[in-house]
């Protein structure tokens, strides 16, 4: 086996090894950067959507799981005869502060409250449309620009190392 067929080889593991670790990234941003960008779509999306008059239920403060305080709001609205009961206030991740968390329950109330729902899926609704916290979005840019930009330069990598293997 010559020099030439060795380094052939070589080129082809570092190709497969890169291809591979494309992969992993692009597996890892997949799962990390789609929840986010989904709420950011549904944010949009629910522009659009129809309203229905609902009734403020118990509201409180509950702790969030990666610290902080969520406001917990839940509402019970009708569409076509059927009752739903929702406790999302706006899409994207909504947790801060004690005092902030208390302020948004204070401001809901025992009583009526327009809901949007989706009409593909009424069970799906917001007290707030297009609504975003900022941290939404930055969390997935920085998402995407931590797994997504090693993914690519691995697969730009591993082109450059099959192209050298011919």
């Amino acid at each position: 086996m010559g020099f030439h067929s060795q380094t052939k080889s070589a080129a082809v593991v570092r190709a497969v090894l890169l291809t591979l670790t494309a992969l992993v990234f692009l597996a890892l941003t997949w799962m990390f950067a789609v929840p986010p960008a989904r709420e950011i779509w549904y944010a949009y999306e629910s522009r659009t959507w129809p309203s229905a008059q609902g009734l403020i239920g118990p509201a409180q403060v509950v702790r969030g799981s990666r610290g902080g305080s969520i406001p917990k709001v839940t509402y019970a609205y009708v569409v076509d005869n059927h009752g739903y009961v929702g406790n999302r206030l706006q899409f994207g991740y909504v947790n801060g502060s004690a005092e902030w968390a208390e302020s948004v329950v204070s401001s809901f109330p025992v009583g009526p409250v327009k809901v949007y729902y989706s009409p593909s899926a009424p069970h799906e609704s917001v007290l707030f449309v297009d609504a975003l916290r900022l941290e939404t979005y930055v969390f997935a840019l920085a998402l995407l620009a931590t797994l997504g930009g090693p993914a690519l330069w691995c697969l730009f990598q591993a082109r450059k190392q099959f192209r050298a293997r011919r």
